[in-house]
């Protein structure tokens, strides 16, 4: 039987660690920029949107331990009523309860208003990709509408060109890595990343007005202290 003669796809290199496949997607990745956007990359070019991208980290963080918060304080409340403890019951022995209890008893009112203020129906933060795809293709106006003509990105840019973006902002650390990939591999592994962000970014961040945008482009001001509702 005669063997199938190899494709181009066949002899693309294949990496067996993680280190060695960013060593070449990292190049190619600033080539790709620079034939897309007509000069060479420069991370500082982007580090206002980096820094609005990476706001959600201490989005998700607070959101995470809000709803740990709440959910403590609501296990705390139901510890006694699912067990039937009286409201003053003595220690017999049972040191930990009886100072949950005591604590509880203490804290009550604010424990109750804490499980009542943290509203469920909060959603998970926007992560980085969202942030990057909605500052480049939705703000408005984008987030470098006042800078030098020079920076291509007053334009919606492609699915490919935000994972190109987004590989580099990150030096590829986000990349998940698996045995024998690809240069393409992960190239499309971040493109259909991307490409989700781009679509679900306008739903996600839907409450966040064009004041907030025009506030990122200002003079001397990233944005940092806005914080979309």
């Amino acid at each position: 039987m005669k063997r199938k003669p190899s494709t181009r796809k066949d002899k693309r290199e294949r990496f067996s660690t993680k280190e060695k496949l960013l060593a070449q997607l990292l190049p190619q990745c600033k080539k790709e920029y620079e034939k897309a956007f007509g000069h060479v990359w420069n991370a500082g070019r982007v580090a206002r949107v980096e820094a609005l991208t990476q706001r959600w980290k201490v989005e998700a963080e607070a959101w995470r331990v809000m709803y740990e918060f709440r959910k403590a304080a609501a296990k705390a409340l139901e510890f006694f009523e699912s067990r039937g403890l009286e409201l003053r019951r003595p220690d017999n022995g049972l040191f930990y309860a009886y100072r949950l209890h005591k604590l509880v008893t203490q804290r009550r009112r604010f424990l109750e208003s804490l499980v009542n203020d943290v509203r469920e129906d909060y959603e998970r933060p926007a992560d980085r990709r969202h942030w990057l795809a909605w500052t480049m293709n939705f703000a408005t106006p984008n987030a470098f509408a006042k800078l030098p003509q020079d920076l291509p990105y007053g334009r919606k840019l492609s699915n490919r060109e935000l994972a190109i973006l987004s590989i580099l902002t990150t030096d590829g650390e986000e990349v998940d890595f698996k045995r024998d990939m690809t240069v393409s591999d992960a190239i499309e592994q971040e493109l259909r990343r991307m490409a989700r962000a781009a679509e679900r970014a306008p739903l996600r961040l839907k409450n966040v007005g064009s004041g907030y945008a025009s506030a990122t482009t200002s003079d001397g001001d990233d944005g940092a202290g806005d914080v979309p509702e």
